[in-house]
């Protein structure tokens, strides 16, 4: 793989001659297996978004690889990401189904809720938050 790396340097390869293959994407990646499987996901019509979901997923530590972060995000996924007080209202009223009388939601900080459920049980990585556990 070394000597391959030495020989090729920073040549770019263009996989022109496999079909489907979408010209907007762009995937940077470090060993031809990591290659391989992005483009089978390509091929499975991923879109570029996954893909960088996938590469954070790598860069964050939680898979080792394209396919493990592929299967990891399959199984942790939760829900898009957004903010505290979306979050906490989210799983307050959503996922926990507690239904809150109105005259007692003024006092319920959702903010809060939302900021240490992120903190202590969820984890955001790019654009979606995944379970921590």
């Amino acid at each position: 793989m070394d000597d391959l790396c030495d020989i090729i340097g920073e040549t770019e390869i263009e996989f022109w001659q496999v079909e489907g293959l979408r010209e907007d994407t762009y995937m940077d990646v470090k060993n031809f297996k990591d290659l391989e499987t992005a483009i089978e996901l390509i091929m499975e019509s991923h879109f570029q978004e996954d893909l960088d979901q996938f590469s954070l997923i790598v860069k964050d530590g939680y898979a080792p690889n394209l396919e493990a972060a592929q299967e990891w995000h399959e199984e942790n996924h939760f829900c898009e990401d957004m903010n505290d007080y979306d979050f906490g209202h989210y799983l307050m009223t959503e996922v926990s189904c507690i239904e809150i009388p109105e005259a007692l939601q003024g006092y319920i900080d959702f903010e809060q809720y939302g900021k240490d459920a992120k903190i202590n049980d969820f984890v955001t990585i790019g654009s979606n938050i995944y379970n921590n556990h």
